[in-house]
């Protein structure tokens, strides 16, 4: 159930549901309500009107309307069983309604459905301009700070590294170590990663295929492994444990569908792409160290030449692990939406 952030002047509209804000119709539709009719010229099949507040100050309860318009779209979209939808942020911009304001209630109202609801169903939200995304100016700033602080401007991206971002060093030939530890409430005792059991009845992680020293694939289909220890489907699974969450938490969190959750721990092997690594290592939490152990085994790493990566490790070095906030600073510098 991925949620998207779009340019809406380059965005190609594939919603089965398109959101629009509408002035209040008398004697139909209530501030905040919302209605759906298929009997539009759309080519998408629905049209979903919500009556949205005009601003006037803030004093008139327009916070929890505006909200209860994106929470109304979402309960019909769920009731007609749609698998899309799409919303226009800016659309709630012409009643004065304050950008920053709109935004708060349009990401607070969609994380809410997305963590309460099991309907599988794409999101997307539509901005005229990216500039348009109002986000916090300090949260902007000190990644600003931090990327440059931290860009290495001395090492030129081999066709490799410009691909997946980096090829870990430590895939050559190194066993693959974590500082990974498990500890418990009241529990004195530590135990590493690669102490924990897995059932591999019901993951079935060790059909993957092993992968032999030197063995390559082409650039465009997967990274380079070299004898790897341990997977990255039995690896996402150590942590999962250590983690103490399940299956539906993590891919939930990570930004990605049941459909592409059952690819990655399935009976077929699959290599996942270098941002579902990551988002899978935001979902679940894990420290720069533990993020770059799992990375490994998927044949990652984070490089401080891409400014994409940057932005993660500032976000996991400083624990914040809001993939929303994620999402929207990697928009505002063109980057790829983690999950999506």
């Amino acid at each position: 159930m991925p949620f998207a952030i779009v340019q809406q002047a380059s965005a190609l509209i594939t919603a089965e549901a398109i959101v629009q804000a509408v002035n209040r119709k008398a004697g139909v539709l209530e501030t905040g309500e919302a209605i759906i009719s298929s009997q539009t010229a759309s080519k998408n099949g629905y049209i979903i009107s919500t009556v949205a507040p005009c601003w006037q100050g803030g004093d008139h309860n327009e916070q929890e309307l505006l909200k209860n318009c994106y929470r109304n779209a979402l309960k019909l979209a769920a009731k007609h069983k749609l698998k899309s939808i799409q919303f226009e942020l800016n659309a709630y911009n012409l009643y004065g309604y304050p950008k920053e304001l709109a935004l708060e209630a349009a990401m607070q109202s969609i994380v809410e459905f997305l963590h309460n609801n099991s309907h599988e169903m794409d999101i997307t939200l539509a901005v005229l301009e990216r500039v348009d995304l109002a986000i916090n100016e300090q949260l902007l700033s000190e990644v600003e700070r931090f990327i440059a602080d931290n860009t290495d401007d001395h090492r030129a991206p081999t066709r490799e590294t410009a691909f997946f971002g980096a090829i870990s060093p430590f895939l050559y030939n190194t066993k693959i170590e974590s500082s990974s530890i498990l500890r418990h409430e009241g529990d004195t005792s530590v135990r590493s990663i690669n102490d924990i059991d897995i059932d591999t009845e019901s993951s079935d992680i060790d059909k993957f295929p092993r992968f032999d020293r030197f063995q390559r694939y082409s650039c465009e289909c997967t990274p380079i492994f070299i004898n790897p220890e341990e997977n990255f489907a039995k690896r996402l699974r150590r942590y999962i444990i250590m983690r103490n969450m399940d299956d539906v938490t993590v891919y939930k969190r990570a930004n990605i569908t049941r459909q592409h959750w059952s690819k990655l721990t399935g009976r077929k092997p699959y290599q996942p792409s270098k941002k579902t690594a990551l988002a899978l290592a935001i979902a679940l939490e894990l420290n720069l160290d533990d993020t770059a152990d799992l990375l490994r085994s998927a044949g990652f790493a984070l490089s401080h030449s891409f400014t994409f990566d940057l932005i993660i490790e500032y976000f996991i070095v400083h624990n914040n692990y809001n993939m929303i906030d994620i999402n929207e600073v990697l928009f505002k510098y063109e980057q790829p939406l983690l999950g999506v």
